[in-house]
């Protein structure tokens, strides 16, 4: 017959169990402190869900955004008073160019307003399409025949 004292387990079968279950317990907080370790977000992801740190980028994107524009209108902008500046001195040059093709004709004599122009074209003060234009009409024209206006009195 068995009684309640044969449940009982020995001392070294009772040590042995305990240091089992110690090690077991041991083991399960290893695996959670890996767990833990390896799903527990980054210190750079946890900063990059803190509002302030959200801020300061969208704030540093606003001011490169700024600064970009504010070049590309400054250089754009540059580039259209260069193009303006020199689009008025090319018509600045041709209205020189046409008073001086205007005061050279006002003789009243076509073979000498060829030859004032002849003179114009020689010293370069006739330049570009000006000159082209000038040189064919001197090549085309016939003595004693041609444009001249009156002297001026």
């Amino acid at each position: 017959m068995s009684g309640p004292a044969d449940d009982i387990l020995p001392t070294g079968a009772l040590n042995a169990e305990s240091k089992r279950l110690d090690l077991r317990l041991k083991e399960l907080e290893i695996r959670n402190k890996e767990y833990e370790a390896n799903h527990r977000p980054s210190a750079f992801r946890s900063g990059l869900a803190n509002p302030a740190v959200i801020a300061a980028a969208i704030a540093a994107w606003a001011s490169l955004t700024a600064a970009g524009l504010t070049w590309l209108s400054g250089t754009i902008s540059a580039r259209t008073q260069a193009e303006s500046a020199a689009r008025q001195a090319d018509l600045e040059r041709r209205r020189f160019e046409g008073d001086l093709i205007l005061n050279s004709v006002k003789t009243g004599d076509p073979d000498h307003a060829a030859t004032n122009l002849s003179f114009l074209l020689d010293t370069g003060l006739l330049t570009g399409d000006t000159a082209k234009g000038i040189r064919a009409y001197l090549a085309d024209r016939k003595p004693g025949e041609g444009r001249a206006l009156p002297a001026p009195r």
